[in-house]
């Protein structure tokens, strides 16, 4: 039987293409796993019995999956999408099949683009780490080269530049790009890259052992969210890295500790590089990129990001009990889908600050008696 469903996520942003087909013809004894296609990323999975239940959720059957950059719309009429797949991709896709459309999973599955909420994990951490820098350091806000086309990198944000001296809480409060590519240049792309990766657990490609990845977040493939999220632990942690981890003991009936999960808690940062980052982020919130995330009852540090042209914005947010982010954008880079500018902070606001913001734990004072 044809059947198509669609799945909505918030605002509709990345949706992955799947095709099922369900087979109940005799096959072997193995699960076979075959890629296809340059355009489109087709996975043809076949399963022969059940064992596979308890680790994928599938039964045995057949089942085709496929991306595509160039299918652009939705509809209810499966007959009217067959065609549009079919001019698509030809008759890969058998009679009968189920035709689904669903989201994929960017918290903890499938890298996404960070833009400057790699800032405070790369090269303002290790500057600090080394003392290069303080919060009232002061710096020019100057290019570090021309490109070859004769134009001065990096810009700003709005390819701005003042050459005006700022101190750093000034220069992460409007995320500015010239002093992390300053600070990168000075400490060498292969130690900032070491510190992301060895200290903070930053699960980078080596092609990102780069300028324009370190210090403007302009990563090869990008990192997942928890990995994002998670190095920014130390930085309200007392400079303590723990390793993501839901479950940390499990008990049998006679409370003997069959399984046990600490994190793997070390030290990533000084508590006093930790305190005055946490400070610098505190001040993005208050005074900088950051304040549509502003809480009521509670102190927020946090850092905004985005990416050229406005396909992928990022926030993280910590309060006194736990970090957490979001990341909005589409699966494909498209002209015509870029999102509106600077909706991070206020998403989520809407989507983890109301919640964190009504979330009492002792000692907890209000926002604006806070240092």
């Amino acid at each position: 039987m044809k059947q198509f469903a669609q799945w909505e996520g918030i605002m509709q942003i990345r949706t992955d293409l799947a095709v099922e087909t369900f087979s109940d013809s005799g096959i072997s004894d193995s699960v076979h796993i075959s890629r296809r296609g340059k355009t489109f990323g087709i996975t043809d999975i076949i399963i022969d019995d059940d064992s596979c239940l308890d680790t994928l959720g599938k039964g045995k059957g057949r089942y085709i999956t496929l991306e595509s950059d160039r299918l652009s719309r939705y509809t209810d009429d499966y007959e009217e999408m067959a065609q549009e797949l079919a001019a698509e991709i030809g008759s890969f896709i058998p009679e009968g099949d189920i035709l689904v459309a669903g989201l994929g999973n960017y918290a903890v599955r499938d890298p996404r683009q960070i833009g400057s909420t790699m800032k405070p994990i790369s090269t303002y951490g290790l500057a600090l780490e080394t003392d290069l820098i303080h919060w009232g350091s002061q710096f020019r806000d100057d290019p570090i080269m021309t490109t070859e086309s004769g134009e001065p990198w990096p810009y700003n944000y709005g390819k701005t530049l003042t050459h005006g001296t700022y101190n750093v809480y000034y220069f992460l409060q409007k995320s500015y790009n010239t002093l992390p590519a300053q600070l990168c240049q000075t400490l060498t792309p292969e130690a900032v890259y070491d510190f992301c990766t060895e200290k903070l657990g930053m699960q980078l490609d080596p092609a990102d052992k780069a300028l324009a990845p370190l210090s403007l977040g302009a990563l090869t493939y990008g990192i997942t969210l928890e990995n994002l999220v998670n190095a920014y632990l130390p930085y309200g942690n007392e400079g303590i890295y723990n390793e993501a981890h839901i479950i940390t003991k499990i008990e049998d009936g006679a409370q003997s500790i069959i399984y046990e999960n600490d994190g793997n808690p070390r030290e990533a940062v000084s508590d006093e590089t930790a305190w005055v980052m946490n400070r610098l982020l505190k001040n993005v919130v208050e005074n900088g990129t950051g304040t549509a995330a502003k809480l009521n009852n509670k102190v927020l540090c946090g850092k905004t990001g985005t990416t050229d042209n406005w396909y992928d914005e990022t926030f993280v947010g910590m309060t006194r009990d736990f970090v957490s982010g979001i990341t909005i954008g589409y699966k494909y880079n498209n002209d015509a889908l870029n999102l509106p500018s600077s909706i991070s902070a206020k998403v989520w606001h809407n989507a983890i600050g109301e919640y964190a913001d009504g979330k009492k734990i002792a000692g907890d004072i209000p926002a604006y008696l806070a240092l």
